[in-house]
């Protein structure tokens, strides 16, 4: 175990066993969504979709029909008035997107 995590356990010790149990849950509902992921990437019909959108994206690329994603970011918030979203924040959401669809097809 990490020393991070050891700190973690840690703190969680002084709380009350309903929040003991509530930040357990969210730690073994991530590792399942992240086992989950990793199960649906791994397969072969997701490997064999990632392999043509690959190739779709390098012919969009070599075309010049893509944007680049800092620079789609910051038209698409200046269009839209919001605030800038990061690259980081963007993957981010999509990834919370994908688990989202995940679950409701279980």
């Amino acid at each position: 175990m990490t020393k991070l995590l050891e700190q973690a356990v840690l703190a969680l010790q002084g709380l009350p066993e309903v929040e003991q149990d509530a930040f357990a849950q969210e730690i073994l509902d991530r590792l399942e969504e992240e086992a989950e992921w990793e199960r649906l990437v791994a397969s072969e019909a997701s490997q064999r979709w990632l392999a043509e959108e690959a190739v779709r994206v390098r012919e969009d690329i070599e075309k010049g029909r893509v944007t680049p994603l800092d620079e789609q970011l910051l038209l698409d918030g200046l269009a839209s008035g919001e605030p800038e979203e990061t690259t980081e924040q963007y993957w981010e959401d999509r990834k919370a997107e994908a688990h989202d669809r995940i679950r409701q097809n279980r």
